[in-house]
C-alpha cells in the first residue's frame, strides 16, 4: 500500500515561524538600542549641564576671588597710609625710640606688644627668660634721660610646658618665660634733642670714615 504525505504546509508553517522570531528579534534589538542610546543621550545631557555649572562657579570663584585680592590690596594700601599718617603726626622720632628701648634689651628678651597713646606714654609686653632682667631692664630705661617715667605695671609667669610634665621640667632644667608690662612716659623735647645728636653723631662718624678711607688709599 502507498501512502502519500503532503509536507509543503509544515514548510510554510516552520518558515512563518522564523520570520516571526527574526522579527521579534530585530525588534528587541531595536528597543535595546534606542534604550542605550537615549541613556546616553540623557548622561551626556547631563555631563554637559553639570560642566556648564561647573564652568560658571569656576568663573564666579575667580571674579569673586578677584575682588577679595583687590579689596586686600586697597585695605592694605589704605592700612599703610593711615600707619604713615599717624607716624609723621608724632611728636618725636618714633623709630629712634623703638631702637633705644629695644636695644637695653637682654640677648633673650622680645618685645611682644607695644602701644603708644596720644598722652605720650608707651605700654609694652616683654619676654624674659628670668625675673631680674625684668628687673635690670627697667633700670636701663629709667637711665634715659628722655623718659620721665618707668614702671612696670604687671609681671606674671608663663610654664612653657604643661603642670603634669613639671617632672621633665626639672630634668631638663627648662625655666617657665616671664611677661613684665612696662608703662612708660615720653618727653618729646628731650627724645627729639637725642635723635638729633645721634643723627649728627652718625654723619660724623660716615666722613670721618670716609677722609680715613682715601687716606688709607694715598701713596
Amino acid at each position: 500500500m502507498q501512502v502519500d504525505i503532503n509536507l509543503l504546509p509544515q514548510r510554510e508553517k516552520r518558515t512563518k515561524n522564523i520570520y516571526i522570531a527574526l522579527g521579534i528579534i530585530v525588534v528587541l534589538f531595536i528597543a535595546a538600542f534606542l534604550f542605550v542610546f537615549l541613556t546616553v543621550e540623557k548622561k551626556n545631557t547631563e555631563l554637559l549641564q553639570i560642566e556648564k555649572r561647573i564652568t560658571q562657579t569656576n568663573e564666579n570663584l575667580e571674579a569673586q576671588q578677584a575682588k577679595l585680592a583687590e579689596y586686600q590690596s586697597s585695605n592694605a594700601a589704605e592700612e599703610l597710609k593711615i600707619a604713615i599718617e599717624w607716624a609723621e603726626r608724632q611728636p618725636f622720632e618714633l623709630v629712634f625710640l623703638m631702637e633705644q628701648i629695644t636695644r637695653l634689651l637682654p640677648e633673650r628678651g622680645f618685645v611682644i606688644e607695644f602701644e603708644l597713646d596720644e598722652e605720650n606714654r608707651v605700654k609694652q609686653i616683654v619676654q624674659f627668660d628670668a625675673k631680674s632682667e625684668a628687673a635690670y631692664y627697667l633700670h636701663s630705661l629709667t637711665e634715659l634721660p628722655w623718659i620721665d617715667e618707668a614702671i612696670i605695671s604687671e609681671a606674671k609667669t608663663a610654664d612653657i610646658l604643661k603642670d603634669e610634665a613639671a617632672e621633665l621640667r626639672k630634668q631638663a632644667n627648662i625655666q617657665p618665660r616671664y611677661y613684665a608690662e612696662y608703662e612708660l612716659r615720653i618727653n618729646p623735647a628731650l627724645l627729639n634733642e637725642a635723635a638729633e645728636m645721634d643723627e649728627s653723631k652718625g654723619t660724623e662718624d660716615k666722613e670721618s670714615s670716609a677722609q680715613q678711607g682715601e687716606g688709607d688709599d694715598s701713596p
